[in-house]
C-alpha cells in the first residue's frame, strides 16, 4: 500500500494536488538579464541557482524562457526534502510551460533527485531535442545513502530522450546497484511521453509505487547493455526487480507496485538497429512481486517487427501479480504473456487481435485465467507451453472467445486443439466458457464496452471487483445500456 497521503482537488481540468502554503517560493526566469535573487520581480536566471537557495518545504516556480533551460540540476539530501505536511515542490509557474533540456549527451538528464523525501515535480516539459545523442534520463529519482520516500512526478511532458544511449529510461525511479535502499511510495501520475527511446517509465526495486494515468506513445527502440548484446527493446512501463540480495542481505525484489489507468500505444514500427526487437507495453520483470496492472489500455505495439510486441508481460519470478480490467488490442505478438512466474491472475481483460496468441503462458505454475474476452484474427487463443504444463495448478474458466473469420484454437504442450478437445483433455478447463460474438459497442472504433444482450453480460465468476446484475460481466467493462445491433451483423 502506498503510504503517502496525496490530497487532490477536483477541478474543471482534472485532479490537482492540494498542499499547504510553501515555506518560501523561489522564482526562475531564464530571460532575466541578471543572476537574480529568486524573488517574483527578480527571479533567478538558472534552475541550479534556485536549487542552491532551496530549503525543505520550499517551492521553485519556473517561468517560460526564450530558449530551453540547459540544466544539470541535482537536488540531494535531507536539507532539501519536504515533510508529510509540506512537500518541496519544483513546478511551472502558473500559466507557464517551461522547457528543460540537456545538450552535452551525458548519461544523466536535466533533473536528478537523490536521497530526498516528500518532493513534487509537476507541470514541466523535458525535451531532449534533435541532437545525435541525448541523455539517457530526463528525470531520475535515486536512493544512494537512504530510502527515498514519497516523491511525486505529476503532469509533466517528455520528448526525445535516450537517443544513442544504452539502457535509456525517460523517467527512472530506483537503482541498479544492489545497495540496501529503495524508492518507496512514489507516485508517477498524468505525465505524457512521446518519441522517447527504449523505456518510457522505469521502476527498479521500488516498493509500493503507483504509476497512474500516464500516456506513453511513439516509443523508439534502443540498445540494452549485455554480453552478448541482447536485441534492442521498446517498453512503455517497465517494473523491474533484481535477483539475489542487496548488501544488507535483503532480497532485491520490488514489491507491491501498481500500474493503473495508463495508455501505452503506437510504438514506432521502424527500428534501424535491428529487425528483431523485444517490445512490451507494460512489463513486470525479474523478481518484483505482488503487483497489480489494471485499467490500462495498450495497443499498436510492434506490429511489424519479427519478435516482441506483447501488450502486458509478466516475466521471470514476478510472483503473485494480478492483471485485470485492461484493454489490449492490435499487438504484434501476445496480448498477455506470462513467463516463469507463480500465481499470476489474468481476469476481466479484453484482448482483441494479437498476431500470435491472445494469452501465452510460457512456463510457471498456478496461473489463473478468468472472465476474459479474447478475440482473435489469426486463430491463436490461449497457449500453455510444455514447461507451463509441467508446472501445473492452472485454472481457466468463464472466458468468452471469438474468431474474426477464423476458428479459435488452443495449444497445450505444443498440440493445437479445438475448443471442444481443449475442454475434454483438461478436466474443468473452460467448463463455463463459450465461443460467441461478444457484441462490442464499436470494435472498429476501439470501443469494447458491451451491448445489452451480449453473452458476456453476467457470465463471469466473482473475483472481488464490483459488478452490476446477478454476476460479473466478462471483459474489462461492466455492461453499458445500449441495444444489440440488428441480427446478421458481426464485428470486424
Amino acid at each position: 500500500m502506498n503510504r503517502c497521503i496525496w490530497t487532490f482537488l477536483v477541478t474543471g481540468i482534472g485532479l490537482l494536488p492540494v498542499f499547504p502554503s510553501p515555506a518560501k517560493v523561489i522564482y526562475v526566469d531564464g530571460d532575466n538579464a541578471g543572476p537574480g535573487t529568486g524573488a517574483a520581480n527578480n527571479p533567478y536566471r538558472s534552475l541550479e541557482a534556485a536549487i542552491g537557495a532551496l530549503a525543505g518545504g520550499d517551492t521553485i516556480r519556473i517561468r517560460d524562457s526564450a530558449t530551453p533551460y540547459d540544466a544539470k540540476a541535482v537536488i540531494q539530501g535531507a536539507a532539501k526534502s519536504g515533510t508529510p505536511g509540506r512537500p518541496t515542490v519544483i513546478e511551472a509557474d502558473p500559466g507557464h510551460r517551461p522547457v528543460l533540456t540537456r545538450t552535452d549527451g551525458a548519461h544523466f538528464g536535466p533533473l536528478s533527485l537523490i536521497d530526498v523525501d516528500h518532493m513534487i515535480v509537476r507541470g514541466l516539459t523535458f525535451d531532449g531535442g534533435s541532437v545525435a545523442k541525448s541523455t539517457a534520463r530526463a528525470l531520475a529519482v535515486y536512493c544512494r545513502n537512504k530510502d527515498a520516500e514519497c516523491v511525486a512526478i505529476l503532469e509533466n511532458r517528455f520528448f526525445r530522450w535516450g537517443k544513442g544511449q544504452e539502457n535509456a529510461s525517460t523517467i527512472l525511479l530506483g537503482n541498479y546497484a544492489t545497495i540496501p535502499y529503495r524508492v518507496r511510495n512514489a507516485l508517477v501520475k498524468d505525465n505524457y511521453l512521446e518519441g522517447n527511446y527504449q523505456r518510457g517509465i522505469q521502476l527498479i526495486r521500488t516498493l509500493d509505487a503507483i504509476v497512474e494515468g500516464n500516456e506513453v506513445t511513439d516509443m523508439k527502440c534502443g540498445w540494452r547493455a549485455g554480453t552478448p548484446v541482447p536485441p534492442p527493446n521498446q517498453v512503455g512501463i517497465h517494473i523491474l526487480g533484481m535477483s539475489g540480495r542487496d548488501t544488507s542481505g535483503v532480497p532485491n525484489a520490488g514489491l507491491c507496485n501498481i500500474g493503473r489507468n495508463n495508455r501505452v500505444h503506437h510504438f514506432d514500427p521502424i527500428c534501424t538497429l535491428s529487425n528483431v526487437v523485444w517490445a512490451d507495453g507494460i512489463w513486470a520483470d525479474v523478481c518484483t512481486h505482488s503487483g497489480k496492472v489494471y485499467g490500462n489500455t495498450v495497443h499498436d505495439i510492434a506490429l511489424t517487427t519479427s519478435s516482441g510486441g506483447n501488450g502486458i508481460h509478466i516475466e521471470h519470478q514476478c510472483n503473485d501479480w494480478e492483471v485485470f480490467q485492461n484493454v489490449v488490442h492490435d499487438v504484434g505478438q501476445h496480448g498477455l504473456r506470462n513467463r516463469h512466474n507463480s500465481n499470476t491472475r489474468f481476469f476481466n481483460n479484453t484482448v482483441y487481435k494479437a498476431r500470435h496468441r491472445l494469452i501465452m503462458i510460457l512456463d510457471g505454475d498456478s496461473v489463473s485465467i478468468f472472465n476474459n474476452i479474447l478475440v482473435t484474427e489469426t486463430g491463436g487463443a490461449v497457449e500453455f507451453r510444455a514447461d507451463a504444463v509441467a508446472g501445473g495448478g492452472h485454472q481457466v474458466d468463464n472466458n468468452l472467445y471469438f474468431g474474426l473469420g477464423v476458428e479459435p484454437f488452443f495449444t497445450w504442450a505444443g498440440t493445437k486443439q479445438t475448443f471442444l478437445r481443449w475442454r475434454e483433455n483438461w478436466t474443468g478447463c473452460d467448463a463455463h466458457s463459450a465461443i460467441a460474438n461478444p457484441y462490442f459497442m464499436d470494435a472498429t472504433g476501439n470501443d469494447f464496452r458491451l451491448l445489452v444482450g451480449s453473452p458476456a453480460v453476467d457470465a463471469g465468476r466473482v473475483m472481488g471487483l464490483p459488478f452490476l446484475g446477478r454476476a460479473p460481466d466478462l471483459g474489462a467493462y461492466e455492461q453499458d445500456v445500449q441495444p444489440l445491433p440488428p441480427s446478421g451483423l458481426s464485428i470486424r
